[in-house]
């Protein structure tokens, strides 16, 4: 029964992502309705320092606790966490990747909205 539980885990990250748009699309309705428009660096800045600082103090402490254990993860893969590029190359934590999903999706969002 365990096993088959640990293996939905997609059911999660799914459930996690549509919560998510639910809230972000309700942010942006709400914006609108006040401003009569949407200001995006406003959006992305908000969004940032909600997500980032956590993330960041995670990678520290990462890296702090791999330098304990002797065990430390190469700097590529640093790299690759910081630039959220997890998608092309894996990086520290594997689900660390969704963000960079969330990232490119976002972006991408923005240009077709502002074009």
């Amino acid at each position: 029964m365990l096993l088959s539980i640990s293996r939905m885990g997609f059911v999660g990250v799914d459930l996690f992502f549509a919560l998510s748009d639910f809230l972000i699309s309700g942010l942006l309705y709400k914006e609108y309705h006040k401003r009569r428009a949407i200001s995006f660096q406003r959006f992305f800045i908000r969004r940032g320092l909600t997500i980032y600082p956590a993330f960041y103090v995670m990678l520290v402490v990462t890296f702090v606790v791999q330098l304990l254990a002797g065990k430390l993860s190469g700097w590529g893969a640093y790299m690759r966490e910081i630039l959220f590029v997890q998608d092309y190359k894996p990086g520290i934590w594997i689900h660390c990747a969704s963000l960079g999903s969330r990232r490119i999706f976002t972006s991408c969002c923005r240009f077709y909205c502002c074009s």
